[in-house]
Order: structure tokens, then C-alpha cells, then sequence
């Protein structure tokens, strides 16, 4: 019985390890970017460099411009786990236009992160998950580097941009009652 028990317990554990998303570790980051990070949590969309019709540059943005610049690529490694799922998505744009190797490993790391966020790119407004905000970037990142994926590699990135696709469609079918603040 006790054998059955630790059996349980481990596979538990396994599944837990292997689907969590790793815990955010603060003690990797300098103060300066962990500022930084905490300026950005408390916007509620991520945005492009230019939005509007005036194609202005948001202060958030402004903000994250000095984020890619004060961090490495461990910070914003790490800042992908960060509990703020808008410092997650800036904090990957970072390492995807610094051409971070780091790039394929958040895929695999994020894989559940469906949270849904707000962003803006020029005029365009709209919904995703997080993990589906990523996916754009991961696929030029391995286009422009001429990346070749192993087979759980390709398999993975297959299966996000199917379970993206569904997401969408459901999105489509029952859209956030809030768009009316994205067109301007």
C-alpha cells in the first residue's frame, strides 16, 4: 500500500513539475529592471511602438524600451515568470528582438500560459493569450535564424498553434464585452 501511495505521489509531482510554469525567482533580477517590471504590471494591454490613429508612442512602451536596455537575457528570461502576465509578454518581446537563443526555451516553458491579455499595435486592438502573443514571435525567430526544431520541438509548436486557432475561434464566437478602448 505504501509502495501504491509514493508511486501516486511521485507521478503527481512529475505532472505538477512538468505543467506549472516555473516560479518567478525575484533574486535574479537588479533593482533597476525589477522597477522597471513593477512600472509595467500596472498597465492593462501591451502595446506596439506606435499606436492610434496619431501613431504616438505609449509611455508603457517608452517604459519597456528601458527594460530591453537595462536587462539581460537571463532578467527577462526570468521575467517571463513573472506573476504579471503583461511584464511576461513584454518581457519575452524583449528577448525575441535581442534574438535570444532563450526564445525556444520559453516556448516549452509558457506552454500553458493561457492568460488572456489586451494588446494594441497601431490601430489594431484585440485579445490573446499569452502563449499566443508569443507565437508570431517564436515562428519569425526560428524562420530568421534558419532554426531547425527536433521533433518535440515541431510537435509542440504544432499543438500551440492548434490550440491558438481554437482559442481564437471561441474568442470570435464570445467576445470580451471591453473592445470598445481598443480602437483608440
Amino acid at each position: 500500500m505504501s509502495k501504491l501511495i509514493s508511486i501516486s505521489t511521485t507521478l503527481l509531482l512529475l505532472c505538477l513539475v512538468s505543467f506549472a510554469q516555473t516560479k518567478y525567482q525575484p533574486k535574479q533580477i537588479s533593482f533597476k529592471v525589477k522597477r522597471l517590471a513593477h512600472k509595467l504590471q500596472k498597465y492593462d494591454k501591451v502595446t506596439g511602438a506606435r499606436v492610434g490613429k496619431s501613431a504616438f508612442k505609449t509611455d508603457q512602451y517608452k517604459v519597456f524600451e528601458k527594460l530591453k536596455l537595462a536587462a539581460t537575457n537571463d532578467e527577462l528570461y526570468e521575467l517571463t515568470n513573472h506573476k504579471s502576465p503583461i511584464v511576461r509578454a513584454y518581457a519575452f518581446t524583449g528577448l525575441a528582438d535581442n534574438n535570444s537563443a532563450k526564445t525556444l526555451d520559453v516556448m516549452s516553458k509558457n506552454q500553458n500560459d493561457t492568460v488572456t491579455i489586451k494588446k494594441q499595435f497601431g490601430c489594431l486592438g484585440g485579445h490573446n493569450t499569452v502563449i499566443g502573443y508569443m507565437l508570431p514571435f517564436i515562428k519569425t525567430y526560428i524562420k530568421d535564424n534558419k532554426v531547425t526544431l527536433t521533433a518535440t520541438q515541431n510537435d509542440l509548436l504544432e499543438k500551440l498553434s492548434d490550440d491558438h486557432m481554437a482559442w481564437a475561434d471561441r474568442l470570435r464566437r464570445n467576445p470580451p464585452a471591453d473592445d470598445d478602448d481598443d480602437d483608440k
